[in-house]
């Protein structure tokens, strides 16, 4: 369970996940140990799954963003998506997971060229498993250029409230 320590540092991590220890424990004001022993502790318990890097995709390079809805066999969702997610095209990012709702299977692209988005789908569509294939394509750039909305959306959230602290 977490405490309003471990709230605090989370806090302050989901602002910017590169904050060090050592300036979490002077805005908290405890040792740069106790933050990294609860850091550990909630990256073993599993809170703190990871980090994120948010990349500047005009700097890199990156065009056009995907998102294409798989409806694959509900046996064969595990092969589907290990397929897509080691699917190597030359200038693209892919990733896949497993969703639900109309398409079991949800994945994102980023190319720098629709040709590269188009040989994905096709390679998708021909896995015996896969039912469906739909695709919606857009500017990268503009696609996630909004992460101020969404830092602040996290800072919106009353995590005390929420774990009950």
């Amino acid at each position: 369970m977490l405490d309003a320590l471990d709230l605090k540092i989370v806090k302050m991590l989901q602002k910017d996940a590169r904050t060090s220890f050592v300036d979490i424990a002077k805005e908290l004001k405890v040792s740069p140990g106790i933050v990294q022993a609860r850091y550990n502790k909630m990256k073993k318990s599993g809170v703190i799954k990871g980090s994120t890097l948010i990349l500047n995709n005009s700097v890199v390079g990156t065009m056009f963003a995907a998102s294409i809805g798989v409806k694959a066999i509900e046996s064969d969702l595990e092969e589907v998506n290990n397929y897509i997610n080691g699917l190597k095209i030359e200038n693209a990012r892919i990733q896949s997971w497993i969703t639900f709702g109309r398409y079991n299977i949800s994945t994102a692209i980023f190319s720098k060229n629709l040709l590269e988005v188009h040989k994905i789908k096709q390679l998708i569509k021909q896995h015996p498993s896969v039912l469906q294939v739909a695709i919606s394509i857009g500017n990268a750039e503009r696609a996630f250029s909004d992460e101020a909305a969404v830092t602040a959306e996290f800072e919106a959230l009353d995590l005390e409230k929420i774990f009950k602290v």
